[in-house]
């Protein structure tokens, strides 16, 4: 018998984008993407895309991240790797502050309620599973779209540095 404390807990890279190709969709609705990497394999583990009407990209950026980290179902590290800071700013500065103010912060001396505090609640379950790293991955807006070939060598070059560093 194996003890369950001491299996070590899979290892994922979680890539997001929030918009992608715009020419594939009409001009109301946006779209989010995900991918998930197994760190031990390197091959894409799943992947998802779909499309919002009307959002703006930093409620498609926690989309993604959201989708991403409830897909797994077990708890794991993952290491998320996305084109916008907003994400990582926020879990790096915000959401401890955020959940003890119920989910508001103070400005211009006022406490005013966060945007997307839904999907932040969201990413803050997850987060009582999973262990989560950040990294800033910027991708020009001629390779934005996930599938493309020029993302996917960036994508093994990255998991390969992250393979080594681990």
């Amino acid at each position: 018998p194996v003890c369950p404390m001491c299996v070590p807990l899979p290892r994922f890279e979680l890539f997001t984008s929030p918009s992608g190709d715009h020419h594939s969709s009409p001009k109301s609705l946006k779209r989010w993407s995900f991918r998930l990497i197994s760190a031990e394999a390197g091959e894409p583990h799943f992947e998802a895309t779909d499309f919002e009407a009307d959002v703006t990209v930093e409620r498609l950026s926690l989309l993604a991240v959201v989708r991403g980290l409830e897909w797994l179902d077990q708890p794991s590290h993952v290491t998320l790797v996305s084109p916008g800071r907003c994400v990582s700013r926020g879990l790096r500065y915000g959401l401890d502050m955020w959940r003890e103010c119920n989910w508001h912060w103070e400005r211009f001396g006022q406490l005013s309620p966060i945007r997307n505090a839904d999907l932040w609640q969201r990413i803050d379950i997850a987060m009582a599973f999973h262990t989560l790293k950040c990294r800033t991955n910027r991708i020009d807006r001629a390779h934005a779209n996930l599938r493309g070939p020029h993302f996917m060598r960036k994508q093994r070059r990255n998991t390969k540095r992250l393979l080594q560093a681990v």
